[in-house]
């Protein structure tokens, strides 16, 4: 009895000590996380409505097609082939694009198999392409930076890449007026050109902590000024706004003919070539000043003399060979003369 009486006694130790502890404190409900933010759907149909009111732009996505031949080198990956095709065909006027192509990319084949043209080795094939083409049109405006300014035009760069030149008859010559630089040679220039050079040294560039380079270059003194108030050609930061009124096709590299008149397709603003007429009064050309003629030596003189001499030599040998026929027809015609009376009187 004893063990049991010991088990039992265990027992109620154990449950008076679970009666002593504290009851367990019950958890914390963990906060619900917050709801994410909804993100706004982007309006598309406002940046196609930006699009249409500005206007169609320079720089769009063209399908192409082309044919082109594989070489047998290139059997073995007609794709890399294709690659370096369009590579070439990258920064140039293409005419089936209408512009210039800047970037390809979406390469396919449009047929299965390539095809052999008799004993040629080449496979020709067709591929289609997807096109970024820099391609400016009639009466688009643009903007560049000043490059160059002389009395003729104003030269453009577009994007840093693309030329145009504004003609001196598409600049509004009543409202600006050109303005010259200082000469190469001009002591005061050389001064000027050596003080901007220190102080363009030791000032940083903004870009990097390299200082800039100076190019002291008379040309770029050279400007287009405002009448009024003297002011530059183009905004502060060199840019001028254009008209594009032209293009230009020079070993398959485009440029651009721009203008900044208010009007640039009128006709006011085309050149006109001179034109002379009959009725107008136009001074004669004045005469060509005579040069002194040099006196001849004396054997040119001999010559001369030797020459006139012959000349009248043969002149009275003619003569004399002249009378000599005459006498001679002479008396033939006076003694036919004289058998025709005979004659006469013989049948009176």
């Amino acid at each position: 009895m004893a063990p049991a009486e010991h088990a039992s006694v265990k027992k109620r130790k154990h449950d008076g000590e679970h009666k002593d502890r504290s009851p367990k404190k019950p958890k914390k409900e963990k906060d619900a996380p917050a709801p994410a933010p909804t993100k706004r759907k982007k309006d598309k149909s406002k940046g196609k409505e930006r699009a249409a009111a500005a206007g169609p732009s320079e720089f769009r996505y063209v399908q192409g097609e082309t044919v082109i031949s594989i070489p047998p080198s290139h059997a073995g990956n007609p794709v890399a082939c294709a690659n370096e095709m369009l590579d070439s065909m990258m920064m140039r006027y293409i005419p089936a694009l209408e512009g210039v192509m800047l970037a390809h990319s979406d390469l396919r084949f449009l047929q299965e198999k390539a095809s052999l043209v008799g004993a040629c080795p080449f496979a020709v094939c067709t591929i289609g392409f997807r096109a970024l083409v820099w391609g400016p049109t009639i009466g688009m405006k643009l903007k560049g930076k000043i490059s160059l300014c002389s009395p003729d035009h104003v030269s453009l760069l577009v994007h840093r890449t693309f030329n145009v030149s504004i003609p001196r008859h598409h600049i509004p010559t009543d409202d600006y007026e050109f303005m010259w630089g200082a000469a190469p040679n001009d002591p005061e220039f050389g001064l000027e050109a050596e003080d901007d050079a220190t102080t363009t040294a030791a000032a940083p560039a903004e870009d990097d902590d390299e200082p800039a380079e100076v190019d002291v270059d008379a040309s770029k003194n050279d400007r287009w000024i405002r009448r009024d108030n003297g002011e530059l050609l183009g905004d502060e930061t060199g840019h001028l706004e254009f008209t594009v009124i032209g293009l230009k096709l020079a070993n398959q590299m485009l440029s651009l003919v721009g203008s900044i008149q208010e009007d640039p397709f009128s006709p006011a603003h085309v050149p006109v070539a001179a034109i002379t007429d009959a009725s107008m009064d136009v001074d004669p050309p004045a005469p060509e000043a005579s040069l002194p003629t040099p006196e001849p030596t004396d054997k040119e003189k001999e010559k001369k003399k030797r020459k006139k001499d012959k000349k009248r030599k043969a002149g009275e040998e003619e003569e004399e060979e002249a009378q000599v026929e005459v006498d001679e027809v002479q008396p033939e015609t006076s003694s036919k003369k004289k058998r025709k009376k005979k004659d006469k009187e013989a049948a009176e």
